[in-house]
């Protein structure tokens, strides 16, 4: 079985809830559509924009995107910069109250001008465009990440994850991460059938020995691998986008976001610009953390509108 798991950006609600079946909802609604062989795992950013980590979270648990759009705007530019620093593949799609040369002016300089663009496509259609897409799994060690976690009479404690490389089965041991807390699978479901085995990059159900809820937050990871490290300091190589005209000093409230973490940072800088380049800063996280050296990072100020200025890659994490 071959899962894709898409983000589709649908503020005018054309295809929101049309495309697949909610199945969970937490900062994003979450909808699978299964067709034989294949599962389209579809995260919708519903409190998107007034929710900026709707839109990173969704992000981060993509290998693609689909952008309706309907109108230009501020949000139409807000989103735009969003994609362009996030990197995914994907596909525009435009209603009826919009067609591809309105956007073109302030796209065509942009890779996300290379995205396929569809005019108004059918439910069914656009469906099939992303159920005929393939994604190679990551053949490293077996990590998933978890989406929440809860206990269920007669079963124990029941984490939903996103398998985001590598396979797991029945009696793995496992360590979670932030905790370092040792677990084991005793059994595994995906799309409510009981597995041996997961699937790559499925999404899948773990009911786990020897640990409670409480002990397993969102965002968290289970894996038997040491390539996931908790930290709450690091350096930080990274550069504001052109479009940013923002001055980021030492003074600035900020926040890394990866997987499902949306952490608050400290960078220690005096001040930086965009006109500035890449540079390298140590900082320091408000609260403890998991991720893998290397790994890439949106960055947000928080103002009383909070927006995506740039990306970076975090390293020496300890």
């Amino acid at each position: 079985m071959q899962t894709i798991h898409a983000t589709l950006i649908d503020l005018s609600h054309a295809y929101s809830g049309k495309l697949a079946k909610k199945s969970g909802e937490s900062d994003y609604l979450i909808c699978n559509y299964k067709e034989g062989e294949k599962v389209l795992s579809l995260y919708e950013p519903h409190r998107y924009p007034d929710k900026i980590q709707s839109l990173t979270g969704a992000l981060n648990s993509s290998q693609f995107c689909v952008w309706v759009i309907d109108k230009i705007d501020s949000i139409f530019a807000q989103t735009a910069l969003a994609l362009i620093l996030k990197d995914l593949p994907g596909i525009m799609v435009f209603t009826q109250n919009v067609v591809p040369e309105q956007a073109e002016p302030i796209l065509k300089s942009t890779p996300l001008w290379n995205w396929e663009k569809l005019q108004s496509p059918s439910d069914a259609d656009l469906r099939q465009k992303l159920l005929s897409l393939n994604f190679t799994p990551s053949d490293s060690p077996n990590t998933a990440l978890v989406d929440s976690c809860f206990a269920v009479g007669g079963v124990g404690t029941v984490a939903l994850t996103k398998v985001i490389s590598g396979k797991f089965k029945v009696h793995d041991e496992l360590t979670v991460i932030p905790g370092k807390i040792k677990t084991a699978i005793r059994s595994i479901q995906e799309q409510d059938e009981d597995v041996k085995e997961t699937s790559p990059l499925s999404r899948a159900g773990f009911s786990l020995k020897n640990i409670t809820p409480d002990k397993i937050k969102r965002g968290a990871y289970l894996t038997n691998s040491n390539e996931i490290q908790e930290f709450s300091k690091g350096k930080i190589k990274f550069s504001i986008h052109p479009l940013i005209k923002d001055e980021i000093s030492n003074k600035s409230e900020l926040f890394f976001a990866w997987d499902l973490q949306y952490v608050s940072a400290k960078l220690d800088l005096e001040k930086i610009t965009a006109a500035d380049g890449e540079k390298e800063f140590n900082f320091t996280l408000v609260a403890p953390s998991a991720a893998k050296e290397g790994q890439e990072v949106l960055i947000i100020r928080n103002a009383k509108s909070p927006k995506i200025i740039g990306k970076g890659e975090i390293s020496g994490l300890n």
